[in-house]
Parts: structure tokens; C-alpha cells; sequence
């Protein structure tokens, strides 16, 4: 197939290794958009920069006015802070009052203390007064009293003595009973393990009973089988043509007469074998239902013992128990005399108690009588003080009353310095944040003049990378038009060696398009001979094959002559194309005609007909085990 002008093109920049100059020219193109985003970029940054300046410009004109309301805040707070000090004197005026009134008020707590305290001690003393007042009134039938005390305790005493005894009966007689019932329940316990193993034993009885009882069952299933026998043999009776009638009968195939037969045969010994059956289970039957008996008998004669033994001492138990409530019930007696004389001397205590206060009481009631006196005296002395410094406290109090209007005042005085200093605050960080701007728009100038010289250094820098890019462009055309003059000298030396009729290439490597009428890169054959210039696709296929073959030639030898490099081997791979004789001869002549550049010519070729063309043959052949090579010479 015939390459177009461009896959020429394309072929030579392969050879010529002409890709890298794209490679570059590509990162020309890349650094050029790189640096074109870049400018734009920085565009972008100058025109927010200059918008934020017209911004921050008309901030700035404020700056004078709040300067102006400033000073004015500062008068006002002059003035109020004058007024603040003026109150805060006053103020400094009543700290003496208050001191006084905190005085009186401490003397006053002070008295009213005492007062209290007096009055605790004289409540006390009164106390103690009516009560000795009392024993003193009282000493005769308290001193009986007391004697009474003693009695009542003596019999108390006899009476706790009593009921301890019969505490200790008490607890006798439920010792008593509860040994009887732990005695009766051992031993019923020991008659009860006697019953549980007659129990396990009829048990065991009645487990081979059961088993008897499945052995006549058995008997009765043979009996069952004795009687349908009977029934079979009785089939026998009146016939005479039988086994037991005629001694040569023989009639095999009738079952009706030899089932009888069999059956009258076995029946003496079936019978032997239920009733010798019969008897054995019969006697074990009745042994087992007299142990049965026997063991019941024993049963019931525990039960009645166990049950005439807890009779005994149900009989022992409430006998004591008759006791035990005697006793209980004279204890609870004794307890609840106990508990009226104890009642009783509840009462006597209530004088009782005086006893030893009566003496004390005749010493001591006049000394009470004389404190309680002064104490009278001192606690009027005491609210006659309190009294006094009341009245004072009014009066200093009074004097304090204008305190309440100027503390109003200055709280007054002292939200409007706040609210003024608050708001100053607010227009002093105004002012600040107009300065703050004023500083960022100088900043916002240096960066625009810093964008705009960056912006004009990466204008340079892409200028010289779009140059740089079109230089690439062109370096591969260049060194192709260069190559292609020594390519074609080349190529035309071997044309005059191996053509008959003069054949001559021209290559072109340049052709105006018909839309755009400009110049594309492409390389162009035109071939010329004899009779003068004609296309490439008119020539022949023995002419192709000399063009084709004379234009490779003169690539590989325009390279060897650019890297200083001679070759003397020449190894063409499958040349030959559709064979015909003159095909085959011209051929082989121009094989021959290139020996005189190449010293050893080598082809590689599968076709079996050109084999007698060469002197010497390498032969490669597939075998079982690979590949085989070998020489042939003719």
C-alpha cells in the first residue's frame, strides 16, 4: 500500500528522531497557557484590589467628623466625672453616720443579749424556786412516801422471785414435750423405714405377679391355638380316606386332610405343655399373692402401732400441757401484780424523788429568793438602755434619709459616663478601623504596582516561550528539508546503478493547500526516467520495487553518514512481491548490481520459488523437538 504525503512526514520524524522538537514545542504551549493564567490571575487581583480602594476611600471621609464627635464625648465626660466626685464627698459625709448607727446597733444587739440570757437564768431560777418551795411545803408526806417506796420494792422482789420459779416450770414442761416429740419421731421414723422396705418388697411381688399374669396370658394364647387344633382334628371324624385308615393313601396335594392329620398329632403334647404351664404359674401365683398377705398384715400391724404410739403421746402431751397452762397462767397473775405494785411506786416516785432535795431545798430557796430579786433590778436597768438607744438610732437614721436621693443621683451620673464611654469606644474603633483602612489602601497601591510590574516581567517571559514554541515548530522542517536533499542524492546514486532506464526521484517537501492557500508539511515523490516525469502510482512493480527499495537505501545511508558509521552487509526481509520470470530476473539483477556497494547481501524470503535464485541457502525447518538450521550450496 502507497504512503500518503503526510505518513511521509511522519516517517522521516521518526527517523530523524524529530518528536522531541514536538515534546518541546508542547511544553512551550503548556508554559505559555500557564503563564497566560497567570496574568490573567494577577488582572483579576488588580481589579479587586482597586475596587477595595473606592471602598475604603469613602470611609475615610468620615474620619473627620468622628474626630469632631469625639471631643464633644470628651466635654460630657469632664463634666459628669466633675458631678461624680462632688456626690462621691457627700457620700464620704455619711460614712460617720453610718459608723454611729452601726455602733448604737451593736450596743443595742449587745443589751438585748444580756437581756435574753437574764432571762433564761431568772426562767431557771423561778423554777427552782417553786420547786423547792414544793419539798419544802411537802416534807412530811414525802418522808412517808419513801417508806411506802420501800415496801412495795420488797414485794416486788418476792414477787420476780416467785415468777422466775415458775418461768423456770414453765420452760420445763415445754422441754418436757418437745423430748417427747422428738423421741416419738425417731422411733416412728425407724418403724416408717421397716414399712418402706415391706413397700419395696410387695413392690417387688407385685412386678413378678405381673410377669405371671403375662405368662397366662401366653398360656391363653396356646390354649387359643389347642382349641383351633381341636377344631382341625375333629375335621377327621367319618372319613376313611385318611393316613390312619389307609396305610397307602397318598394325596399329597390335599392341605385340608394333612392339616388335620398334623393337628390330631400334636395336640397330647400341647395339652401336657399348658397344663404342666398352668401348674407352675398356678403354685407361683399363689405364693406370691400369701407373701403379698403376709406383708400386708405387717403394714398394717406398723400402722396401728405407729398410730396407738402417737395416742400415747398425744395423752402425755396434753397432760402437760394442762400443766404447763396452770403455771402460765399463775405466772401471768404474779406479772400482772408486778405490774400494778410497779404502777404504784410510779406514782410514789413523784414524791419519792423530792426526798433528797428537802434538806438542799431549806438551805438554798432564800439564796434563790435574793438572786432572783437583783435579777429583776438588772433586767430593768437593761431595757431602759435598750430603750435609749433606740430612740438614737431613729434620730441618726433621720439624719441619713438624703443618703437614698444622692446614691440615685450618682448611679444617674454614673450609667450616663458609661453609656457616653461605651459609645466613644465605639466611634474611637471606628476611627481605627478608618486608619486600618487608609494603611490598606497604601498596601493595596504597593501590591497593585508589584501585580502590574509582576504582570509585565510574565508578559516578557511568555513572549519568549511563544517564540520559543514556533522555533520548535519549524526545527524538525528544517532539518528534514536539509536531510532530504543528501536523501535524495543518495537515492538517485543507487537508481543510476540498479535502473535500466534512467529512473530518478525528486522529493518535495512542501505543496500550497487549495482552501487556505497556505503551505502544509508533507513530503512529495516525483519520479522521473527516460521518457521524462510521471507519478508514482504509473510505475511499474519492478520500478516501485527499485524506488522503494533505492529511497530506504538512501535513509539508512544518510544516517550512518550523519553518525560517521560505514556498513558493509546489506539484509533485505521479504522484497519480493507477486512473481513472474522477469520479476524474478530483475530482481536478482539488481540484488546483484547493489553487491557493488554492499560486500555481503542477505535476503530473508519464504517463498519456495526463489530458492534456486541463490548459490548459498541457510534453511530453517520445525521439527518435533524445535527448530533446525543447515547450509545448502548448489
Amino acid at each position: 500500500m502507497e504512503a500518503t504525503p503526510s505518513e511521509r512526514m511522519e516517517l522521516f520524524s521518526e527517523i530523524w528522531d524529530l518528536k522531541k522538537y514536538e515534546e518541546f514545542s508542547q511544553i512551550a504551549r503548556d508554559t505559555v497557557k500557564e503563564l497566560s493564567e497567570r496574568i490573567k490571575a494577577i488582572d483579576e487581583r488588580i481589579g479587586l484590589s482597586r475596587a477595595k480602594i473606592g471602598e475604603l476611600a469613602e470611609s475615610v471621609k468620615d474620619k473627620d467628623n468622628l474626630e469632631k464627635e469625639i471631643k464633644g464625648m470628651d466635654a460630657q465626660i469632664v463634666e459628669l466625672e466633675k458631678k461624680k466626685s462632688e456626690l462621691e464627698k457627700k457620700l464620704g459625709g455619711f460614712e460617720s453616720l453610718l459608723k454611729e448607727i452601726e455602733s448604737a446597733r451593736n450596743l443595742k444587739a449587745q443589751a438585748e443579749q444580756e437581756l435574753k440570757t437574764i432571762g433564761s437564768v431568772h426562767g431557771s431560777l423561778l423554777s427552782n424556786i417553786e420547786r423547792f418551795k414544793k419539798v419544802v411545803k411537802n416534807r412530811d408526806a414525802v418522808l412517808k412516801k419513801v417508806e411506802e417506796e420501800k415496801e412495795k420494792e420488797k414485794v416486788i422482789g418476792e414477787l420476780e422471785e416467785e415468777l422466775s420459779g415458775l418461768n423456770i416450770e414453765v420452760n420445763g414442761y415445754r422441754d418436757e414435750i418437745d423430748s417427747l416429740r422428738i423421741d416419738f419421731q425417731k422411733k416412728t421414723d425407724r418403724i416408717k423405714e421397716q414399712e418402706k422396705a415391706i413397700d419395696s418388697e410387695i413392690s417387688k411381688l407385685r412386678n413378678e405377679q405381673i410377669r405371671i399374669n403375662e405368662g397366662f396370658t401366653s398360656l391363653k394364647v396356646k390354649e387359643e391355638k389347642l382349641r383351633r387344633m381341636s377344631l382341625d382334628a375333629e375335621k377327621l371324624k367319618g372319613l376313611r380316606c385318611h393316613p390312619e385308615v389307609d396305610l397307602f393313601y397318598v394325596n399329597e396335594k390335599c392341605i385340608f386332610i394333612k392339616d388335620a392329620v398334623e393337628a390330631k398329632r400334636m395336640i397330647p403334647a400341647l395339652e401336657r405343655e399348658i397344663n404342666e404351664w398352668r401348674e407352675v404359674l398356678e403354685k407361683k401365683d399363689s405364693g406370691i399373692q400369701s407373701e403379698i398377705k403376709n406383708l400386708e398384715e405387717k403394714k398394717s400391724e406398723i400402722e396401728s402401732k405407729i398410730n396407738k404410739m402417737r395416742e400415747e403421746l398425744d395423752n402425755k402431751i396434753s397432760s402437760l400441757e394442762k400443766e404447763l397452762n396452770i403455771k402460765k397462767a399463775k405466772a401471768k397473775e404474779v406479772e400482772e401484780r408486778i405490774k400494778g405494785i410497779r404502777l404504784e411506786l410510779s406514782g410514789l416516785r413523784e414524791f419519792t424523788k423530792l426526798a433528797p432535795e428537802i434538806n438542799l431545798a431549806e438551805q438554798e430557796l432564800p439564796k434563790l429568793i435574793e438572786e432572783e430579786k437583783r435579777l429583776e433590778e438588772r433586767s430593768g436597768e437593761i431595757m431602759a438602755g435598750i430603750e435609749k438607744r433606740r430612740k438614737e438610732i431613729e434620730a441618726l437614721e433621720k439624719r441619713l434619709s438624703v443618703k437614698e436621693e444622692v446614691e440615685n443621683e450618682l448611679r444617674t451620673i454614673s450609667s450616663q459616663l458609661a453609656d457616653i464611654s461605651r459609645r466613644r469606644e465605639e466611634v474611637v474603633k471606628r476611627i481605627g478601623f478608618i486608619e486600618a483602612g487608609a494603611k490598606q489602601i497604601e498596601e493595596l497601591k504597593n501590591q497593585i504596582e508589584a501585580d502590574e510590574k509582576e504582570s509585565e516581567e510574565i508578559a516578557s517571559k511568555k513572549a519568549i516561550y511563544q517564540t520559543l514554541e514556533e522555533a520548535f515548530k519549524q526545527i524538525p522542517y528544517m532539518l528534514i528539508s536539509r536531510s532530504i536533499a543528501v536523501v535524495e542524492s543518495k537515492a538517485n546514486e543507487i537508481l543510476s546503478l540498479i535502473s535500466p532506464n534512467g529512473l530518478r526521484v525528486e522529493i518535495k517537501t512542501e505543496k500550497m493547500t487549495k482552501t487556505t492557500k497556505k503551505m502544509r508539511d508533507e513530503i512529495h515523490l516525483i519520479i522521473h526516467d527516460s521518457d521524462g516525469e510521471k507519478p508514482y502510482k504509473f510505475l511499474s512493480g519492478g520500478e516501485k520495487l527499485m524506488v522503494g527499495l533505492a529511497l530506504r537505501l538512501g535513509i539508512g545511508r544518510t544516517l550512518l553518514l550523519r553518525r560517521g558509521t560505514k556498513v558493509e552487509t546489506l539484509i533485505a526481509d521479504e522484497i519480493f512481491g507477486p512473481l513472474d520470470e522477469e520479476r524474478l530476473q530483475s530482481t536478482m539483477e539488481m540484488l546483484r548490481l547493489l553487491r557493488k556497494i554492499y560486500g555481503l547481501v542477505v535476503i530473508i524470503t519464504h517463498i519456495p520459488e526463489t530458492k534456486s535464485l541463490f548459490q548459498t541457502k541457510l534453511v530453517f525447518s520445525k521439527t518435533n523437538n524445535g527448530s533446525s538450521v543447515k547450509f545448502e550450496y548448489d
